[in-house]
């Protein structure tokens, strides 16, 4: 039986801390898993299923949501396809359903890549790459995108992470960073303007 994510791409090193294991998807370049020493760093799914809440996925031309699918470019409305029903949102970018393919292959690395062509409500073509890499601290990722069209087209890229430590309860771990801002959600869970921390 074929995983309805396709290939899975296995990646191991020695590290300091232990062994690192990752499990990258062909779909959506997804991580299954990150593990150091046996301990999970992003939260595992299994091969036979699809990325639960788009867990591990890489989110281009766009993160997050664009409510209602509309945006404008150079004046004119652009309709997005709704593929956030319930929320009445275009969610997560055009590839997180796309088969990436291989462009390199070591032991303890893989780059993907997957091409945005142009459709609803977004007319560009892009190619994109992500690469994984697992290191001496951890992994570390490297996503580049080439524009392919006559004019210059908006991207962004976001990816989807569930991070943990082991079996720890997510509500028991407490997250510090420096920032001046931040960018709450609204009840659709889109983006409001940036507000001060």
């Amino acid at each position: 039986m074929r995983a309805p994510t396709g290939e899975q791409f296995v990646l191991n090193r020695s590290t300091p801390n232990g062994p690192a294991e990752a499990v990258i998807t062909q779909v959506a370049a997804s991580i299954r898993t990150l593990r150091i020493n046996g301990v999970d760093l992003t939260q595992p799914y299994p091969e036979f299923s699809t990325p639960p809440s788009g867990c591990g996925i890489v989110l281009v031309p766009w993160p997050n949501r664009i409510p209602d699918g509309v945006w404008e470019l150079d004046g004119a409305k652009q309709q997005l396809d709704i593929t956030e029903p319930e929320r009445h949102n275009a969610i997560h970018g055009l590839l997180r359903n796309a088969p990436y393919r291989l462009l390199e292959r070591t032991e303890d690395s893989v780059t993907l890549g997957a091409t945005v062509f142009p459709q609803h409500g977004y007319p560009f073509l892009l190619e994109t790459s992500v690469k994984y890499e697992l290191t001496d601290d951890g992994m570390t990722v490297t996503h580049r995108i080439l524009n392919e069209s006559e004019a210059p087209a908006p991207a962004a890229i976001g990816t989807h992470p569930f991070f943990q430590i082991g079996d720890v309860k997510t509500d028991d771990l407490t997250l510090t960073l420096h920032a001046a801002t931040r960018f709450p959600v609204d009840e659709r869970l889109n983006v409001s303007p940036e507000i001060p921390v």
